[in-house]
């Protein structure tokens, strides 16, 4: 019985090993990809048995030796830079619109000042103007709202 644990033991360590090699090898390979470094969940470094593991406090294991937490932010800088593409968006679409505006207001004042002023051209020029001023101050309620 003897000889069959100390050739069990043996053989785990002898896995023991080239699981730790083989997670080296592939942290280096992960550093060269993304430029960081990552701490597995093996023996050192932030895995289960070194600091920073599922045990430290540091917050619930995730499978790479951090915390979820630490392993959340690139979700929530994702989503920040979601909302402020948004919002620029809406930004840029409230200046067209302003820029919209004083285009209709400079035709209509050309309309007023010129010498065959047609009534119904006049009332059309105010009620698109309106609809876009309209239009702008939903977009302006809108977007503040959502700040």
């Amino acid at each position: 019985m003897k000889p069959k644990t100390n050739t069990l033991l043996i053989v785990a360590a002898v896995l023991a090993i080239i699981t730790a090699a083989e997670a080296q090898a592939f942290n280096g390979r992960i550093n060269k990809q993304s430029g960081k470094g990552v701490a597995l969940a093996m023996m050192g470094g932030g895995g289960m048995m070194g600091g920073g593991g599922m045990m430290d406090g540091g917050g619930f294991f995730n499978g790479f030796g951090g915390s979820q937490r630490d392993s959340n932010r690139p979700g929530e800088e994702y989503r920040q830079n979601l909302k402020q593409d948004a919002q620029r968006a809406e930004r840029e679409e409230i200046q067209r619109l302003q820029e919209r505006i004083q285009q209709k207001r400079r035709e209509l004042s050309l309309l007023y000042r010129s010498g065959a002023a047609d009534k119904t051209e006049i009332n059309r020029k105010i009620d698109e103007l309106g609809n876009l001023e309209r239009h702008l101050d939903e977009k302006i309620s809108n977007y503040n709202a959502g700040r």
